[in-house]
């Protein structure tokens, strides 16, 4: 028998290859706290049979760590997997340490090899900087009891990525030569959890080959090609002449020149931190145009019918010059906030010990203080599991959530603006869901700008930040004008009653003007900013309530008679086809914070519907009497 201290190595790391990156990853560190590690990329020798050498590794080291991913045990991990069970077997010294990556699935749905089922795992599924699970690896390595651990978030799983995903995994022929998708938002959107899906979906595409790379701040195209080759389980020839897009390419015209290529191939690059702009613009402008000029030398991806797609996932990606600079034809992917609905089922599934009835008003809760930021809704989830309070107590602990989440997460947010010279103007454009040349023109008339000429430079610049977009004839954003409402609500209380308030009247001056189309677009921001603006703190007393229900009526009624009361809407008949078109607006996917916010501030107890839908019965009846 081998005592642990007489084993070359301290532990075996046995894993699929898709996982190399992270199983690596995890090696780096195990060798800077000391630890003799086997790992295959480091220590088998080019030119030596394999099989054997790995089989001699075995019997060197004292414990055995078998990672498990999005992909599965892979057919030698499972080899290296029982002979490192027979050798526990016959030793008791010798530990299997189960350890679940980043992908994993949730308990729920993870079913390990019976062999490994009784074994205590480490989870490494919140991330690969868990220390928590880090500590119970070395423990785990080194035989003791890891002792008692500081408290770690647990996962929080958010599943409306539909749309995105059914867009992503089409498998409808291409009418071009390849498809191209960035998807991009802030930190803690879920960017890595869809290409997670993504490259478990694809691969149960029948005909389809994904490969992944997770790409950090220090890596480079070389990172990107080693990664993604690792994943084909394909060789890279070095080739000082060449780039890293041709020897990934090269590799595969090697792979399937003598064999069936498959029918789709698609390459999951995760841009996992903020990168240099020479690494996506080397990404963009060589790495991806290589590649594909290898591929049209084989058959398969040389018509017009190929199926090569990239999809690139990364934080504020689409206004980076690399992105818009580029030549390649690629589709930009904006990751949206997730539904009410999705909030609701995501809290009943984690919070599944919980009364149910309680679930829709902390969902609810949750989705007013975050904004709907994923990666904030889930440090909600975690704290309250965690300190055990009611959860309709939540909003009590709205400076403890902000201090320890929002605030770094709004703030960088707002640092991230491109164009400095505008940041003036953004808190109190920040309040507008919609804002079109007439907004802007009175808020410059207000708020100075001393670089910015007019309203249409003003846009222009704007539309260079990583905050707005120009949709149609509006700038508008989905995604970080909430984060940057709830810092403006929080930082600077006065200014944002007076940017609220100055956003109504703008609203009530364009809603008077005779030829403004789309009127009842600026009827329902009139209306949003009048509740918008009786936000106050965290908590609404019940007193509150029905003092701003009973303001809201009123202004219903007056932007309803400046709604009807022009020229396209004299008889009527025309009157009730506006009114058609209002709620067709108001029921819009892209309308849902306005009745999000109409059902959250003016319920009476529990969240619901009924404050909307009392609202559309106030409006049928206004519209009868009114000429």
């Amino acid at each position: 028998m081998i005592k642990d201290n007489e084993y070359k190595f301290d532990v075996f790391l046995s894993h699929n290859n898709k996982d190399k990156r992270a199983v690596e990853y995890i090696a780096q560190r195990l060798k800077k706290k000391g630890k003799k590690v086997w790992l295959d990329k480091w220590n088998l020798v080019p030119g030596n049979p394999w099989q054997e050498e790995i089989e001699e590794a075995l019997d060197q080291c004292g414990t055995f760590a078998v990672f498990l991913g999005a992909s599965g045990i892979g057919p030698w991990e499972n080899e290296e997997m029982r002979e490192a069970i027979a050798a526990r077997v016959r030793d008791k010294h010798r530990r299997v340490i189960p350890v679940l990556l980043p992908g994993a699935p949730d308990n729920k749905n993870l079913k390990l090899p019976a062999f490994l089922a009784r074994l205590t795992w480490v989870d490494f599924r919140n991330g690969l900087d868990d220390e928590n699970a880090f500590h119970n690896l070395i423990s785990g390595i080194q035989g003791t009891p890891p002792g008692v651990a500081t408290t770690t978030p647990c996962r929080v799983s958010f599943v409306n990525r539909q749309d995105e995903i059914d867009e992503l995994t089409a498998t409808t022929i291409s009418k071009t030569p390849g498809q191209y998708f960035i998807v991009h938002a802030p930190a803690g959107y879920g960017k890595t959890d869809l290409l997670t899906e993504l490259d478990k979906r694809f691969s149960q595409k029948e005909g389809w080959k994904p490969a992944r790379a997770v790409i950090a701040k220090s890596d480079t195209l070389q990172d990107i090609a080693s990664q993604l080759a690792v994943s084909l389980e394909i060789d890279l020839n070095g080739g000082s002449n060449k780039g890293w897009g041709e020897l990934l390419g090269g590799a595969l015209i090697q792979k399937f020149r003598n064999n069936n290529p498959p029918e789709g191939l698609v390459l999951l690059i995760d841009l996992d931190q903020e990168l240099s702009s020479d690494l996506v613009r080397g990404l963009l402008d060589e790495f991806i145009p290589q590649v594909w000029a290898s591929l049209t030398n084989l058959r398969a991806f040389s018509s017009q019918q190929s199926r090569f797609r990239v999809i690139v996932a990364g934080r504020n990606l689409a206004n980076t010059d690399a992105v818009k600079q580029t030549s390649l034809a690629i589709n930009k992917r904006p990751l949206k906030p997730f539904t009410f609905d999705v909030i609701k089922t995501s809290a009943a599934e984690f919070l599944c010990n919980f009364e149910p009835s309680k679930i829709d008003n902390f969902a609810a809760d949750v989705l007013f203080l975050t904004g709907g930021h994923p990666g904030a809704m889930a440090h909600c989830f975690n704290f309250v599991q965690q300190q055990g309070f009611p959860l309709a107590q939540l909003m009590q602990y709205g400076d403890d959530i902000w201090n320890d989440y929002l605030y770094r997460v709004c703030e960088h947010d707002y640092q991230m603006l491109a164009v400095a010279d505008v940041k003036s103007v953004i808190d109190p454009l920040c309040v507008w869901r919609y804002s079109d040349d007439f907004v802007l023109q009175k808020l410059l008339g207000k708020h100075k700008v001393e670089s910015v000429r007019d309203e249409y430079d003003l846009r222009d610049k704007l539309a260079q930040t990583n905050i707005f977009e120009i949709k149609g004839r509006y700038l508008k954003d989905d995604i970080n004008r909430r984060l940057l409402v709830i810092r403006l609500r929080k930082t600077q209380a006065i200014q944002y009653q007076i940017y609220t308030n100055e956003a109504r009247t703008i609203c009530e001056k364009h809603l008077k003007e005779p030829d403004l189309q789309s009127p009842e677009r600026w009827m329902i921001e009139y209306l949003f900013q009048s509740l918008q603006m009786n936000v106050d703190g965290y908590a609404i007393s019940d007193h509150a309530r029905a003092t701003l229900s009973q303001k809201f009526k009123k202004d219903v009624t007056k932007s309803l008679k400046l709604y009807l009361c022009r020229p396209s809407t004299k008889t009527a008949a025309q009157r009730k086809q506006a009114i058609h078109i209002l709620f067709d607006k108001m029921d819009e996917e892209d309308q849902w914070e306005f009745p999000f916010l109409v059902n959250y501030l003016l319920r009476e107890h529990d969240y619901n519907e009924t404050p909307y839908n009392q609202l559309r019965d106030q409006i049928l009846q206004l519209s009868v009497g009114m000429k």
